[in-house]
């Protein structure tokens, strides 16, 4: 991302949170409704389902700028950290965040909770593609299904990968509706527990979350397509 782009995206977010927030809002709530919102009533869930893929946005152009290091750069930097602080208090705030973020916490220390309709049996599947594509180190000691099931081993599962592919992995689970939906907000958080790097070390959450965001890092577009095939072949 070059200083041209950066001043465009903020011109841009500037414009929808700041400057015309309740009109571009209102415009959102107002497409909800003709397409069947009208049965329902408005509440603090609509803000924050608004409020939180420009929260993601702004964490994405600011990753992506880190390198831009000159005046101009740093403060529309400054100016978007600004913007994302006040939206996230916004959602911090809202009482269902609090009420997702409690169920998370509640689950967190036991297993990766899946969807309800997901069959156990097909993790065993999972583990023998990520396996046999060297995603995964297979051990006699840990196995893919014991961490979704909160009869988890004390090893962890050895991901044999970059690290960026391991946020794809957590990304695309989460996508395809694989993983409970509980847990999106500490969804890196919560892997971390369970899995090691291709080193043998303990992940960094931040580190695995700012690689998901980072797209230099994406250098392994081949990689990439083989994990999505193999979620695929499993679970679709």
């Amino acid at each position: 991302m070059d200083l041209i782009k950066l001043k465009s995206e903020y011109k841009n977010l500037k414009n929808i949170l700041v400057d015309n927030y309740e009109e571009f809002f209102n415009k959102e709530l107002l497409i909800d409704f003709y397409e069947g919102g009208w049965e329902d009533r408005i509440s603090e869930f609509d803000e924050l389902i608004y409020l939180e893929p420009y929260s993601e946005e702004i964490t994405r152009i600011l990753i992506q700028s880190e390198n831009l290091n000159d005046s101009d750069s740093y403060k529309i930097k400054l100016k978007l950290i600004g913007i994302k602080k006040d939206i996230d208090i916004k959602i911090t705030e809202n009482k269902f965040y609090k009420e997702e973020v409690q169920l998370s916490s509640n689950t967190k220390s036991k297993c990766i909770p899946l969807s309800p309709n997901i069959d156990l049996l097909l993790i065993n599947k999972l583990e023998e593609l990520l396996i046999k594509n060297e995603f995964i180190i297979e051990t006699k000691s840990s196995n893919l299904i014991s961490i979704f099931n909160e009869k988890r081993n004390n090893e962890k599962i050895q991901w044999n990968d970059v690290e960026f592919l391991f946020a794809v992995f957590i990304n695309l689970l989460e996508d395809n509706g694989i993983t409970s939906s509980k847990i999106i907000r500490n969804k890196y958080k919560l892997f971390v527990n369970f899995f090691t790097n291709r080193k043998g070390k303990d992940f960094n959450s931040k580190q695995v979350s700012k690689s998901a965001y980072n797209l230099s890092t994406q250098h392994s577009d081949i990689r990439v397509k083989l994990l999505e095939n193999i979620i695929n072949e499993v679970f679709n």
